[in-house]
Formats: C-alpha cells, structure tokens, sequence
C-alpha cells in the first residue's frame, strides 16, 4: 500500500521599523493514502487525497503600551 506526503511551511518576519513587526506563518500539506472502504470497490487501489493550508498573520508594536493582533485562518 502506497502513501505519501508533501508539505511547506513559511514563517516571514517584516520591520518596517523599530516598534513595528509583521509576522506571517504558513504551511501547505498534501497527504495520499489508500481509502479505508476501498474493499468495498473490488479491492483496487482506490486513493484519497487530503491537502491542509494554514495562514496565520501577527502584527506586534512595541513601546510605552505594546500591543498585537493576530489573524489565523486553517482550511
């Protein structure tokens, strides 16, 4: 039985200056495997297929009240 895997992850860091910081942190992943009902199809080599993406941005200032705000998202 044949599986596979394939991913990526990024993490990005932006100062557009000293106070400021953009982050930004993703990652793509791409699974194939043999179907669990595949017994059901006569037994072949039925794959599924699932891909995963995560995105998350932050945005950090620094200074006298140091604040941040993050957006993740997952699909």
């Amino acid at each position: 039985l044949d599986g596979r895997e394939a991913g990526v992850l990024a993490n990005l860091l932006y100062t557009p200056s000293s106070r400021n910081e953009v982050r930004f942190l993703g990652g793509w992943q791409r699974l194939s495997h043999p179907y669990t009902g595949r017994a059901r199809f006569g037994g072949g080599n039925v794959q599924q297929v699932d891909h995963f993406l995560q995105a998350q941005a932050t945005w950090q200032r620094q200074g006298s009240r140091p604040w941040s705000v993050t957006a993740p998202s997952i699909w």
